[in-house]
């Protein structure tokens, strides 16, 4: 609105003075008697008249004057001109008439239009029989037609224009945009853009404190905010996301980060309500930068070799680089592909990997975000139903089988089980003596997971603790060593159970040694496929592997030694 002007009336003048033009062209305008300009719209009559005598009317920018500002008459002492009947009508010329509205000039339907005739033709003397009521008769004969920059008169030259000789039939049209409409047009503007300001500072918070500057950690897998409000103390609270969170006597709150897309990277303004110490409320936004976020992809851990790809975020244009190495990115987005995490022991107390790499980020505007992302994969539920981990075979071959879902590839040694569905299978060779066999499995989603099995083939129970050192004693029913140490027991059978999926156990109450309190407890670990009965007297042959902590009936808790048996001797 601000830079329209309304330019209607200057088209209206542009299209009559091209009428004009049509009608007399300008090369033989000179020896012409022009029609007066309202007599450019010829009846569709046979003949036609001039119009009765009406009273003079001056137009005004919309095309309506009051009487009182018509033109005076002509003076009485004048003879009123006589009427003059019009030349005949030639059918060769016609134009579209203009017949005049408020605003301009509406173009009617199209009549046949005479052009006057030659100057050299004698018009023949009449005899006025009607007096014309016309009193602007006088002033048109006098105010020949506007023809290009000039006026022109029969039979004189070209004439000066003056605005003073303009006559009712010509369109007053201002010559510029009056100066209210521009001031009202600004006004109007002004008053718009106001209005779109307000709107804005509505929607987008411009009002009010400045934004606070807060902090975002990822602790256990959650963001976390942390921010300081000034001159707040233990009194105060923040409100965010319908929950509300203390805040310590420095000032400094700490809340999860809810409620936001996950997405989202860069400079986020993040809405809260303050609560002060007289519990009056109000509404304060937190400042907040993500450089990152990232996504560990863990489908290619089953592949050869396997690896991780982590798949991060970052605001656009945007650096990246982890562990120093810059990752390549399209817009946002960027892919970094790490080895895969060392494989978990089976026997390993932890059932989870954990790897620290740092990552800094620099934005296009210069701010750099360092941070550690930790890597957290789970060891793959491998589970190996036989050979158990200490084993005497009497044969060249050994068949190892087990379970691991999603199993993409598992080793016995080097070779390559063969799988069936999770479950997997390998017909390996031995040889006599020890042979120590090492299970790996891989799968998606989980870290790789490796155990190994002990094999013994052909060896006597005097071989196996000779070759280990021979017979500990009694130490290490007491104090288990963190090795393996081999013995000899004697004892009786007090309890056994066999858990599904687990390898058969029982207690043995030993005998053959003076313990402490006059009683020693063990745990006894059998082969697959052994078995033993209550109160039956057996002699273990073994090694020890860890301790066993549980309750007894009494409810007392104990912690005894765990001895994982290759033979089961029945004195």
């Amino acid at each position: 609105m601000l830079g329209v002007a309304p330019t209607a009336p200057a088209v209206a003048a542009a299209q009559l003075h091209a009428t004009l033009l049509g009608s007399h062209p300008a090369g033989s305008a000179a020896n012409v008697v022009p029609a007066p300009a309202e007599l450019s719209i010829a009846p569709s009559l046979p003949v036609p008249t001039l119009p009765a005598a009406v009273a003079n009317k001056q137009r005004t920018m919309i095309g309506v004057a009051r009487e009182a500002l018509a033109m005076p008459p002509v003076p009485k002492s004048e003879r009123p001109p006589t009427s003059v009947p019009a030349p005949p009508l030639e059918p060769s010329a016609s134009v579209v008439p203009k017949s005049r509205t408020m605003m301009g000039v509406a173009p009617p339907a199209a009549r046949s239009f005479a052009p006057p005739a030659p100057s050299s033709v004698a018009l023949p003397p009449q005899e006025p029989t009607t007096p014309l009521m016309d009193p602007n008769a006088r002033r048109r004969r006098e105010s020949p037609p506007f023809v290009g920059e000039q006026r022109v008169g029969p039979g004189s030259p070209p004439a000066t224009h003056f605005p003073s000789s303009r006559t009712e039939d010509e369109l007053r049209l201002p010559k510029r945009t009056p100066l209210g409409l521009w001031i009202a047009g600004a006004v109007v503007g002004l008053a718009l853009v106001g209005g779109a300001v307000m709107m804005g500072v509505h929607l987008f918070g411009a009002s009010g404190p400045p934004p606070l500057q807060a902090e975002v950690r990822l602790a256990d897998g959650t963001l976390r905010v942390h921010a300081t409000l000034p001159g707040a103390d233990a009194r105060w609270r923040v409100r965010h996301h319908g929950a509300e969170f203390p805040v310590d006597a420095s000032g400094a709150v700490e809340f999860p980060l809810s409620g936001l897309d996950p997405n989202a990277v860069g400079e986020i303004v993040l809405p809260i309500e303050v609560i002060d110490a007289a519990r009056a409320r109000t509404a304060r936004a937190l400042r907040i930068v993500i450089g990152y976020r990232v996504v560990a992809d863990l489908d290619h851990l089953g592949d050869d070799p396997p690896r991780v790809h982590l798949r991060f975020r970052v605001p656009s244009g945007a650096k990246l680089s982890i562990a120093g190495q810059p990752i390549a990115l399209s817009g946002q987005l960027g892919v970094a592909e790490i080895p895969a995490p060392a494989a978990l022991a089976m026997e390993s107390p932890t059932a989870v990997r954990s790897d620290r790499f740092p990552i800094e980020v620099r934005t296009a505007s210069g701010v750099v975000i360092r941070g550690e992302y930790e890597l957290r994969v789970p060891r793959l539920p491998l589970r190996v139903e036989s050979p158990g981990p200490l084993s005497l075979i009497n044969a060249s071959m050994v068949t190892v089988e087990g379970s691991l879902p999603r199993a993409a590839r598992v080793l016995v040694g080097t070779q390559l089980a063969t799988l069936m569905g999770s479950h997997f299978r390998a017909e390996v060779p031995i040889a006599p003596g020890a042979n120590m066999l090492t299970v790996q499995g891989f799968a998606p989603g989980g870290a790789p997971v490796t155990t190994t099995l002990m094999v013994y083939r052909e060896v006597t129970p005097q071989d196996y603790l000779a070759s280990g050192g021979g017979d500990r004693g009694l130490a290490p029913l007491v104090s288990p060593p963190a090795s393996t140490v081999r013995l000899r027991v004697r004892g009786r059978v007090i309890n056994s159970t066999q858990a599904v999926g687990e390898m058969p156990t029982f207690q043995l109450l030993v005998s053959d040694r003076t313990c402490p309190s006059l009683q020693c407890l063990a745990w006894v670990d059998l082969a697959p496929g052994s078995a033993v009965r209550i109160n039956e007297i057996v002699e273990v042959v073994g090694e020890t592997h860890g301790t066993r902590s549980y309750v007894n009936q009494t409810g007392q808790r104990r912690t005894d030694t765990v001895i994982r048996a290759l033979f089961i001797l029945r004195p």
